[in-house]
């Protein structure tokens, strides 16, 4: 297929837009097996906006493993070092402005957890342009030089907002098809 690319002495990328192509999928496969330790220490917010804004269209073929990532994390902690701290304490928060209750009914948050799941498979990812597993992903050859990316070793992956370039999901994948 015809994908934008980067490739380095240190890594492969690869892009992968979604259907409607708002939302897009970035591979990073570190040429060695071992690497992604030190691909992720090299890995900054200017680094990652370098290397995609150097991909350049290429024709070649993917292969791709199937997985799947789950998260999971209670952020009270991480809330109330950002200053929400009253919204925890029973005889401090206020939520009347959320609920039908009287600011004396002690509402509080007890707690406040994020959950996150992508799963690509032979079935490609929700709405994704792009049909994944353990597959090659070819078309006709155009003039350059053709790649071939085999993920077949622990890489990083981002899904971006290709309107305003933010990050939605990131992860380091080490063990595919484990």
């Amino acid at each position: 297929g015809l994908f934008f690319y980067l490739e380095t002495e240190g890594f492969q990328a690869v892009k992968l837009p979604y259907a409607d192509e708002r939302f897009s999928m970035y591979l990073f496969l570190p040429r060695k097996q071992d690497g992604l330790g030190a691909f992720l220490g090299k890995l900054s917010e200017s680094a990652l906006e370098g290397w995609i804004a150097t991909m350049e269209k290429r024709q070649g073929e993917i292969f791709l493993p199937r997985f799947r990532v789950t998260f999971e994390r209670v952020l009270n902690d991480i809330l109330i070092a950002l200053g929400m701290e009253n919204v925890f304490n029973p005889s401090r928060a206020d939520l009347s402005g959320m609920l039908p209750v009287s600011p004396s009914a002690n509402a509080y948050l007890s707690e406040v957890k994020h959950k996150s799941f992508l799963e690509v498979n032979e079935e490609g990812t929700e709405a994704s342009a792009v049909t994944s597993g353990i597959i090659a992903i070819t078309a006709v050859p155009l003039p350059g030089e053709r790649f071939t990316m085999r993920v077949d070793h622990p890489f990083f992956l981002i899904i971006r907002d290709e309107r305003d370039g933010s990050v939605l999901f990131a992860g380091a994948i080490e063990n595919p098809e484990g």
